[in-house]
């Protein structure tokens, strides 16, 4: 829509009124392709820059998304791997490529690893090369990987005689790694359901799976300047500002913590070059620096192409051009055998259409019965055995919640609460009792499977049946655990011949892990 920058302007200290979103992402985009330079948009809450996100991904492949809690006390206290997972991923997009990044407001002030030491944390392992096994298990630690007996999750690794697998932060699947001495003999990819070996690669890219910390500091700012910083609904943001320093004021004191003790940037302590403000809808001003659009959204038609057809009548005649912008053929086809006045098609996808100046642009989601595309929240956060991603949901799916037990999974659902609107899974137990998950904790969720695909009683909530279950379970354990102890102590006792253990078998039994 180049017609677009007959009316906007892209100054340093502009503020635009005015728009619609979908307007607001085409600005952000025009200005990219404008400036050439990364574009940080801030909003005020992790519901807006996912919204923001959904709707500039789909005009701009090199979009990406830097996510954090609104919520200080998740700062504090549990940072969510998905959400860590999301932004180390879009810092090490910013190494190579210059793109827009979606961040909220605490995402914007959060205190990162510094941008010189965190430039340096990345080391390539090759098939071939000698690197000491043991320092490479020091290494994973100070990069925050986690040991475990066998690594089914990003951000793990295990170690097995000659054998070390890691699952390395933003790939598909863990690597196994096999040593001959100090030589990295194989790299492999392999299943983290299964264990068995996918195929072999001859590098892996180790970088580092925490937001380390450090005494100089950060911010999303350094990392992507020079950049310019688009500021969405500029007064929100400011409120929403007084109301986090509020909570953060609370929270010392909750916890006797020494006045000065800090838990994120202030916002002067970032001071970007370039400044936009981009101000949606009816927000306007009229001070010299400031340009003041009249858009408003379409109204759906509901699939009534008739009504539709009426109303192109009626913006023709007020002067208007019709634009239709549409990815789907059968649509096309449609609109053109039913407007009867003059328009074109735009190859642009938008998310909602909208009237601008001279303009009145449509969308397949203001023609058909489509409110919004639903947010997937996925990315490249992997845990084996565990619901990844909203993809492996579906409607009506049995799910298991570790607090309330075997309910039914019922769809998305947007709350709001003090103001903040936030994503939740909605799970219905017994009773037409809810539970609401926020997507970002999605891997504390299970799902639910049966021998022969039986259906489960669903939990009443506060009820005792599932705490029950959960101690017979237990107690199942705990007996086999006995007797396994029981079994191990009368073989430790019979006595029989010696032998020596040689390093060769260790080396088999690592090849026989591999060959499954």
């Amino acid at each position: 829509m180049d017609f677009l920058n007959n009316y906007f302007k892209y100054d340093n200290e502009i503020t635009i009124n005015g728009l619609t979103n979908s307007l607001a992402h085409l600005y952000v985009y025009n200005l990219f392709k404008e400036k050439q330079e990364n574009i940080i948009v801030l909003t005020s809450t992790l519901y807006e820059a996912n919204e923001f996100y959904r709707g500039l991904k789909n005009l701009h492949n090199d979009t990406f998304l830097f996510p954090m809690d609104d919520f200080l006390t998740s700062q504090a206290i549990a940072i969510s791997p998905e959400l860590k997972t999301n932004r180390i991923e879009t810092l090490q997009n910013l190494k190579t490529t210059k793109g827009i990044i979606i961040t909220n407001l605490t995402g914007y002030l959060k205190f990162l690893t510094d941008a010189k030491v965190e430039s340096k944390l990345n080391i390539k392992l090759k098939k071939g090369e000698e690197i000491n096994r043991n320092k490479l298990i020091e290494l994973l630690e100070e990069l925050d990987y986690k040991k475990d007996t066998i690594v089914t999750s990003t951000g793990e690794y295990a170690v097995r005689g000659y054998v070390i697998d890691i699952f390395v932060i933003l790939s598909d699947h863990p690597v196994r790694l096999e040593f001959f001495g100090n030589t990295i003999e194989s790299i492999r990819y392999f299943d983290e359901e299964t264990q068995m070996s996918l195929k072999e690669i001859n590098e892996i890219n180790l970088i580092t799976n925490g937001e380390i910390k450090t005494d100089t500091k950060s911010s999303l700012y350094d990392y992507a300047k020079p950049s310019i910083v688009v500021t969405i609904d500029n007064n929100r943001l400011k409120a929403s500002y007084e109301k986090l320093e509020e909570e953060m004021f609370e929270y010392r004191v909750s916890k006797n913590l020494p006045k000065d003790t800090r838990f994120m940037f202030s916002f002067d302590d970032i001071n970007p070059d370039y400044n936009i403000y981009l101000n949606l809808l009816d927000n306007k001003s009229n001070t010299k620096n400031n340009l003041n659009f009249s858009s408003k959204n379409l109204t759906n038609f509901n699939s009534d192409f008739a009504a539709l057809n009426e109303s192109t009548k009626v913006w023709y005649q007020k002067g208007y051009e019709i634009l239709f912008a549409l990815t789907k053929p059968n649509q096309k086809k449609i609109i053109q055998s039913t407007i009867e006045v003059p328009f074109k098609f735009i190859d642009i996808p938008l998310t909602k259409g909208f009237i601008f100046e001279k303009y009145v642009v449509i969308t397949e989601f203001d023609i058909e019965n489509i409110t919004k595309t639903e947010i997937k929240y996925k990315n490249s956060y992997k845990i084996g055995r565990k619901i990844k991603d909203l993809d492996a949901l579906n409607l009506g799916d049995y799910v298991v919640h570790l607090a309330h037990g075997i309910g039914i999974y019922n769809g998305l659902k947007t709350l709001s609460q003090n103001g903040l609107e936030k994503d939740y899974l909605e799970i219905l137990y017994e009773g037409n009792d809810k539970v609401y998950v926020p997507v970002e904790k999605i891997s504390t969720i299970l799902k639910y499977s049966s021998k022969d695909g039986l259906k489960p009683k669903i939990n009443k909530l506060n009820s005792t049946a599932w705490a029950k279950t959960k101690r017979s379970v237990e107690k199942r354990i705990k007996d086999i655990s006995t007797e396994l102890l029981k079994l191990y102590a009368a073989r430790k006792a019979i006595k029989g011949d010696a032998y020596a253990s040689y390093v060769l078998e260790d080396e088999f039994a690592a090849n026989l892990e591999n060959s499954k």
